[in-house]
């Protein structure tokens, strides 16, 4: 069965590796570090990351990135999702 859950401790190891694994090409490598930082310190505001597991298993994840600018002098929340649907390209 397919669920959608919040991964409060992402895997950052996992994460690169299926990421890796779903482009399927010796040209695209994703680093568990660049991700970390991604989620962690690249938007002011964080990350939340929704897993997408098939009977226990990860096979994709989105990650809301969370951050405020500025219209007008005023401030205004905007939202990014960066997705991998990883497993569904196997």
């Amino acid at each position: 069965m397919i669920t959608v859950s919040e991964e409060e401790l992402v895997d950052y190891q996992l994460t690169a590796r299926i990421a890796t694994e779903a482009f399927a090409s010796p040209e695209v490598r994703f680093s568990a570090e660049r991700i970390k930082w991604l989620y962690e310190s690249g938007f002011e505001n964080g990350a939340t990351v929704l897993s997408l597991s098939n009977n226990g298993e990860k096979i994709g994840q989105i990650a809301i990135l969370s951050q405020d600018l500025y219209l007008d002098g005023e401030p205004q929340s905007a939202i990014h999702s960066f997705c991998r649907n990883i497993g569904l390209f196997r």
